[in-house]
């Protein structure tokens, strides 16, 4: 993934968790939010272009951790607080 594919799907993922934040979209499912929407996002993109493949694989890792960092960011969860820290663990411990 190129830089202009990572800067055109977090916009639109960052749009769409900002609308989320607008009916009230928070606590737990913040992340698990985040990050669905940022890999499905990145999959769309890759279906879009036809370059899935063996080779490329770490491209789309990267392009996930960086859309999925500027998505958590909108709820705050990457600012490396006590909050944040809670929100991560809260939601690790209501999923087991």
């Amino acid at each position: 993934m190129d830089a202009q594919a990572i800067l055109v799907i977090s916009g639109s993922i960052l749009a769409l968790i900002q609308v989320l934040k607008g009916v009230g979209l928070t606590g737990r499912w913040a992340l698990l939010t985040a990050a669905g929407l940022s890999l499905v996002g990145v999959a769309l993109w890759g279906y879009s272009t036809q370059t899935f493949a063996r080779g490329t694989t770490w491209d789309y890792v990267a392009g996930f951790i960086a859309v999925f960092t500027s998505a958590a960011g909108a709820f705050g969860i990457v600012k490396g607080t006590p909050d944040a820290a809670g929100a991560i663990k809260s939601t690790v411990q209501s999923l087991t």
